[in-house]
């Protein structure tokens, strides 16, 4: 058996032109990356900071997949008998199943770039802060459900 490949990603986490990564993987064995933030390497240019703003994208979207999944779950749970337009096939299992997923992929975000997932998680932070102490005390419209169900409600009183 060959030995492992430590590999060092000093600067980025990019793999598809990595000339180390295609030598380590040619020679066969374990490969094992390793990443090391240097601070020397900050002020690269526009790459480094276009990944970084695509870390962000990916972190909120996953972090916004692993809420829905958590509602969805408590959901079922407490209104197991509320109609529903749309059963979710496998129910509570394949929910979970997603829910594990999306919290792979938000752990993810901070091995790739820590400093955009600590920026997006603070904004999240903000915005729950936000609706905790002011919004959600002003909300003046219902859901497209509850509308819809008023509508129907008030058509068939016209009958």
């Amino acid at each position: 058996m060959t030995a492992p490949t430590l590999l060092w990603l000093r600067r980025d986490l990019r793999l598809g032109d990595h000339p180390a990564l295609t030598a380590a993987v040619e020679r066969g064995g374990p490969v094992i990356p390793v990443f090391i933030h240097d601070d020397s390497v900050a002020d690269l240019g526009a790459a480094p900071k276009w990944r970084m703003g695509e870390a962000l994208r990916v972190f909120g979207a996953a972090l916004s997949y692993v809420l829905m999944m958590i509602s969805h779950i408590v959901l079922r749970r407490r209104e197991p008998d509320m109609p529903r337009p749309y059963r979710t096939p496998g129910g509570v299992v394949t929910t979970g199943f997603a829910l594990v997923i999306g919290v792979f992929a938000v752990i993810a975000t901070f091995l790739v770039d820590y400093v955009a997932a600590f920026w997006c998680l603070g904004v999240f932070a903000l915005f729950m802060l936000y609706f905790a102490v002011y919004s959600r005390h002003k909300l003046v419209g219902n859901s497209p459900d509850e509308e819809f169900a008023m509508l129907a409600k008030a058509e068939s009183e016209l009958k």
